[in-house]
This record gives structure tokens, C-alpha cells and sequence, in this order.
């Protein structure tokens, strides 16, 4: 029995909170999170929790510390003991091990959860087992009497449990991008969209941490047929669109009127298909999606030259992604160990992040809709902003797009406030018609 969001211990667990990108998050949450937050960091090992507390102090000492919780993620029990205790789970823990088993306890204790997680097949599993269940959980929150107008449960008021999936950098903003054009699209025009095109207007390095090289080893071991079905642009979709043709030219570059030269090179492209198109599933009944629409994204290239080099670099890059041996014993030793990542100055303070997303309007392709993306950071660092404002909007707005009220969702779900949010931390959104 879930207990009463209202009793509840913590606002905010970050699960994982010693990897690399759980430092970040937890450094993010220090700086810009409310100081009065009642929050815990969370992991295996107690010495690194309380260096990492050390560090945060030094990061912001006038707000309340966070609690240190030592916890086995291989312990459904001790997991759900905590998870219980707090109204919002910040997942950042190893998802090929125990993933799955933290999804599970929030699921069961009615307690909200984001993750960062890419992973189709791990997303698909999750979906199908725990969506509708998520839906239905309540967590009771208990209020007077006399402070309610409608009494359902004459002394309880009940939250579905709200799990938001994919919300880092190779999803999250790609998504709140598409759906804001999408929004803008409708707003100005009436029309529904057919496609969103959205193309990576900087070249982002290839940095990877610790956890995320691990990660990889999943994709690897599944096998031919499950990999072919995990490449289904409506592979997660509550409903299935129109077919997706290929947009681009046998050498995979496309020219479009406002983005330019394009190159199907982008290394997330197919992942965060599947996870707009989700959204696409969740909300084109309520929103501009069309029953048309598709999304597709690229790399911005400068000349056909350009496109063909990055096309065969990435084409190398799949190759040594698509053998277990090659991974293993040529790629992997190059990576960071696990708790490690990309040198944390640059992320904060030297990479930089720009993106752009045009919506094109459903039988009228000169009625367009574009909304750009700018971030000063790397992409960990946006994916740590977007674990602790997408959690901050779980925990003090709670209002998702589309009228759901909980489930397996995804970050556009979260609307306008996230939006407002990561604006606030330093994004720049801009949505116009073009």
C-alpha cells in the first residue's frame, strides 16, 4: 500500500547518485533547485555518498543538505523502503542491471520517477508491463475535509503514479522542440502537422560515460529479429501512424528550404524517433499532431563533401557497434570505467549545444512552424539539468500535457512548465513561424 504523498519523507531521491551523471545531477539540484528542498542522495557506497555531500555543501551551503541513504539496488526490499519515503525518484542507476527493478517500485509505491534511459527495447518491456498499472496506482494524499470541494474517498485524495521515460539530452529537449513547433504550427495556422524535421545545428562531441558504455553492451546482445523489431519508428507507440519512408538520397543528405544542407548522420535520430513518436501516440488527440506525422532528424553539413565524410564515419562507428567482439575488445577499452565520463570543465563550460525543428504543415508544406534550441553545456550537463527541473516539475506542478494522469509518459508530456524550467537554467527556446 503506497503511503500518503503528503507524509512522505523526501521530496526528491536521486538514485545513482554517485556516477558521473549522478554528480552532475546532484551538483544541478545544489545550485538551482529550491533550498528548502527535502531531498536524499542515494546509492551503494556510503564513503562516496558523504564526498559527494562534502562537495554539494561547498556548492551551496545555505540550503538543507541532502540525507544519505545506502541502499543495495539488488534488494527489491530495501529499494521499495525508500522509495516509498519520497514523492519523486530521480533514476540514474545502471538500467541494463536494475532498471527495471527501480521502474517497479515506483510503480508500486505510486511514486513519480524520470529517467534518462535511450533504450527501446528496455522502454517497450517496462511499457508493456507496468503502463497501465502506473495508471491505475494511488498513492492517497490525505487532506481535511474541509478543504475539499469534490470528496472522492471522502478523506483521500489519489495520484496516479507518473513516470516519465528518456527525459536526457538525446530525447528530452528533441521532444519539448517538436512539441512546441507542433504548438505553434496549430496556433497560428489550424493545421495538423506531417512531419517534424529537426537537425543538429552544432557538431556535439561523442563524449560517453562510464554507465552509458555499459549500457551499450545491452543493445548488443539482443538478437537479429528483436533488434529488427526495436528499429519500428511506432516500436513504443500507443497506436500506430503512417508509414515512415526514407527522406533523404541514396548518400543520406536531404535539402530543406529554412535548414539547409542535411545529413542522416545523427547518432540518437532513431532512438528519438521512437520515443517522439510515443508522444506522437499519447497526445495527437489533444495536441497538432496529425494522423500524418513522422519525424525525422539529422546533422547539419556545410557541402556534399561534408555529408559524405560524416556518413562514413558513422557507418565505421556502426561497425564497431554491431559486433559484440569488436565493442569488447577494440572500443570499449577506450571508454571511461563506470562512475566515469567526459572532463566535467568542458561540459559545464566549453561544449555547447544548438539545435533546430521545423513542423510542416499537413497538406500545405509552405505553412512551417520552426522552434530552436540553444544550451550552454555538454550534453551530460543538459542531461543533468533535465533530471532535476523535469523532476521539480513532477513534484511541484504535476500537470501533464494531454490530460494523463499518469503511466509510462514521455518528456513532452511535462509541457510548458519544463520548458519554463530548463529556460530558466539557461535554455533558449525560440518558436516562430518561418
Amino acid at each position: 500500500m503506497a503511503t500518503s504523498k503528503a507524509d512522505r519523507q523526501y521530496d526528491i531521491v536521486l538514485l545513482g547518485a554517485t556516477g558521473y551523471t549522478g554528480r552532475l545531477t546532484a551538483s544541478v539540484i545544489a545550485e538551482q533547485l529550491p533550498t528548502n528542498l527535502k531531498w536524499a542522495i542515494a546509492g551503494r557506497s556510503r564513503s562516496k555518498l558523504e564526498s559527494l555531500a562534502k562537495e554539494l555543501r561547498e556548492i551551496n551551503p545555505d540550503r538543507l543538505r541532502p540525507a544519505i541513504e545506502v541502499v543495495s539496488f539488488d534488494s527489491q526490499d530495501e529499494l521499495d523502503a525508500l522509495v516509498k519515503r519520497t514523492k519523486v525518484c530521480i533514476s540514474l542507476v545502471l538500467y541494463l542491471k536494475v532498471g527495471t527493478m527501480v521502474v517497479k517500485s515506483c510503480v508500486e509505491n505510486g511514486t513519480d520517477y524520470i529517467d534518462c534511459d535511450r533504450g527501446s527495447v528496455r522502454a517497450k518491456q517496462w511499457i508493456d508491463t507496468y503502463h497501465e498499472q502506473a495508471k491505475a496506482t494511488r498513492a492517497a494524499v490525505s487532506q481535511p475535509l474541509t478543504d475539499l470541494v469534490v470528496l472522492p474517498r471522502q478523506a483521500d485524495l489519489f495520484h496516479p503514479a507518473q513516470l516519465i521515460l528518456g527525459a536526457g539530452y538525446w530525447i528530452g529537449p528533441h521532444d519539448l522542440m517538436v512539441w512546441t513547433a507542433v504548438r505553434e504550427l496549430t496556433k497560428q495556422t489550424s493545421l495538423k502537422t506531417s512531419e517534424v524535421i529537426l537537425t543538429n545545428k552544432i557538431d556535439v562531441p561523442i563524449d560517453v560515460s562510464g554507465g552509458s558504455a555499459e549500457d551499450f553492451s545491452d543493445a548488443l546482445a539482443h538478437g537479429s529479429q528483436l533488434k529488427m523489431e526495436s528499429q519500428d519508428p511506432w516500436y513504443i507507440s500507443p497506436m500506430r501512424g503512417a508509414e515512415v519512408v526514407k527522406s533523404s538520397s541514396i548518400i543520406g543528405t536531404r535539402r530543406d528550404a529554412h535548414l539547409g544542407l542535411l545529413v542522416d548522420t545523427a547518432l540518437g535520430g532513431v532512438d528519438n524517433r521512437i520515443f517522439i513518436h510515443r508522444t506522437w501516440g499519447l497526445l495527437g488527440g489533444s495536441q497538432g499532431y496529425g494522423p500524418n506525422f513522422r519525424y525525422n532528424e539529422y546533422d547539419t553539413a556545410a557541402s556534399t563533401l561534408g555529408a559524405i565524410l560524416k556518413v562514413l564515419q558513422v557507418a565505421l562507428l556502426n561497425v564497431l557497434l554491431s559486433s559484440q567482439l569488436l565493442y569488447h575488445y577494440v572500443l570499449r577499452p577506450t571508454l571511461p570505467s563506470t562512475g566515469d565520463g567526459p572532463d566535467l570543465t568542458a561540459q559545464k563550460k566549453v561544449h555547447k549545444i544548438g539545435m533546430e525543428a521545423v513542423a510542416i504543415a499537413d497538406g500545405d508544406a509552405t505553412k512551417r512552424a520552426a522552434t530552436s534550441f540553444e544550451f550552454p553545456g555538454g550534453t551530460y550537463y543538459m542531461t543533468a539539468v533535465c533530471m532535476a527541473h523535469g523532476a521539480a516539475s513532477l513534484l511541484y506542478s504535476r500537470k501533464l500535457e494531454g490530460g494523463h494522469e499518469g503511466g509510462l509518459l514521455t518528456t513532452a508530456c511535462l509541457g510548458q512548465d519544463l520548458v519554463d524550467r530548463l529556460s530558466a537554467a539557461g535554455a533558449k527556446f525560440e518558436t516562430k513561424m518561418v
